[in-house]
């Protein structure tokens, strides 16, 4: 028969097609080689929905020869390879489909990483330069005090690229998860390399600034060191009134965690100094043959001031981090749910989806109403699970900045959706397995009669 050439012919098509692209490299990390992947793979992406053209109009003519021919041999051998003809080309459509989206979200990923990249370090080897000609702690306080306002400027700087920083970090781990291994390691290189630069810039900074203030303790008057002190807590308590709102993301919680741990390593250390500030300026009010005179007010000023920032900062940065764990157990929970969630409604719906259009014989159809049953259990035991998800979503909605409450609100709609999905595609089926049982059972009772 003409049709099972066409039919022979085709499998040898999809079928060496098929090796192509399970055979076929992941995504690459380079910009311009994933554009090229992208190009010669739509073009064969093309050809494939060209040929599944020519697939149904085959399988077409198959089923007009398997209606008009004498079952034998050979409607047999063609209603199997007609079979496995639409198997195959559905699993190259599948993989089709798979390659052309892991590389159409590759590409705008690694373009984002490596301009990422660029940007920081470019910036990175801007401020190395300028900090290795920075000059050693001053001896005079005027000195010191200008010193320090530079290492703040820079601490600003630093600050206002971390979200470069962690915009690497999430676009670079995105990528290590669709990329091939070799290009997966070189990313994570470049994530490690940036991300070691950026916290040796942090750590340098850090212990300039806490050079800085021993020096400025060490060699100012008094009143130097309580403004010293003053402007140090200041800057902390403006760092921590300013920190970014708790993330939604768990490796940005802990990058949270790790920069309130470290302000309140900075202010432990700070702990003798300011003790020994706030002796000092006691001793003096004590001393004080006047407690009027406006120097002295102006030293109980800043004594009441400097009380206030060291338990203003205790307290926010004990809440802070209080919060921050929470969130980072809120947020684990709830992406790990969502994840195992959303697989589980998959499976579900390709198992809806793939259900066998109802039969004609009552037997049949109980058999198909049986399975039926079965899949509500297995949405049954997933309904809870949806709920407990939504739920921890609410809750980390509850603790999470504004900035990230629009995409946990997302994938809450989007569970949503899918379940909403599910039900609608189980409710039809059981809807069309009644109706085709109803008019089985009255085709029955009419050939009863006729009987």
């Amino acid at each position: 028969m003409e049709v099972l050439t066409d039919i022979d012919e085709l499998l040898d098509w999809f079928r060496e097609i098929e090796g192509q692209l399970r055979d076929a490299e992941k995504p690459s990390c380079e910009p311009d080689v994933v554009r090229i992947q992208l190009q010669e793979h739509k073009a064969l992406n093309d050809e494939i929905n060209s040929q599944k053209g020519r697939v149904r109009e085959v399988l077409a003519t198959a089923k007009k020869v398997l209606r008009e021919a004498a079952q034998g041999e050979d409607t047999a051998t063609l209603r199997e390879k007609a079979e496995d003809l639409k198997e195959t080309m559905e699993t190259v459509a599948k993989l089709s489909g798979d390659r052309l989206n892991a590389l159409e979200q590759a590409l705008p990923l690694a373009e984002h990483f490596f301009d990422t990249h660029i940007d920081l370090n470019q910036w990175m080897d801007a401020m190395e330069d300028e900090m290795g000609v920075l000059e050693t702690p001053a001896i005079r306080p005027d000195q010191i005090m200008k010193l320090q306002d530079k290492t703040q400027a820079f601490i600003q700087s630093l600050n206002e690229h971390k979200p470069l920083v962690d915009k690497l970090n999430k676009t670079g781990g995105a990528l290590v998860k669709i990329c091939n291994d070799d290009d997966s390691r070189k990313v994570q290189d470049i994530m490690h390399d940036d991300n070691e630069r950026y916290n040796a810039l942090r750590v340098a900074l850090r212990d300039r600034q806490n050079a800085l203030e021993k020096a400025l303790q060490e060699t100012s008057q008094f009143k130097d060191k309580l403004d010293g002190m003053l402007n140090a807590l200041e800057n902390t308590a403006d760092q921590v009134k300013n920190a970014d709102p708790i993330s939604a993301h768990p490796e940005k919680i802990r990058d949270q965690i790790d920069d309130n741990n470290a302000i309140i390593d900075d202010v432990k250390k700070r702990e003798d100094a300011f003790n020994a500030v706030k002796k000092q300026a006691a001793d003096v009010i004590d001393k004080a043959a006047n407690k009027n005179d406006p120097a002295v007010r102006d030293i109980k000023q800043k004594l009441d001031r400097l009380n206030s920032l060291w338990d203003q900062i205790q307290k926010a940065t004990k809440q802070r981090g209080k919060n921050l764990d929470e969130a980072l157990v809120l947020a684990e929970k709830f992406w790990e749910q969502l994840q195992a969630i959303l697989e589980k409604l998959d499976a579900l719906q390709e198992t809806l989806k793939n259900q066998e259009p109802p039969a004609v014989e009552p037997k049949a159809i109980q058999k198909q109403q049986d399975a039926l049953k079965e899949i509500k259990k297995d949405i049954e035991k997933v309904k809870p699970e949806v709920n407990n998800c939504r739920q921890s979503g609410q809750n980390l909605l509850k603790i999470v900045g504004d900035q990230d409450k629009p995409e946990i609100k997302k994938n809450i709609e989007e569970l949503d959706s899918a379940w909403d999905n599910i039900t609608a595609l189980f409710a039809k089926r059981e809807e069309n397995l009644i109706d085709a049982m109803e008019k089985a059972m009255e085709f029955h009772d009419t050939l009863q009669v006729s009987e």
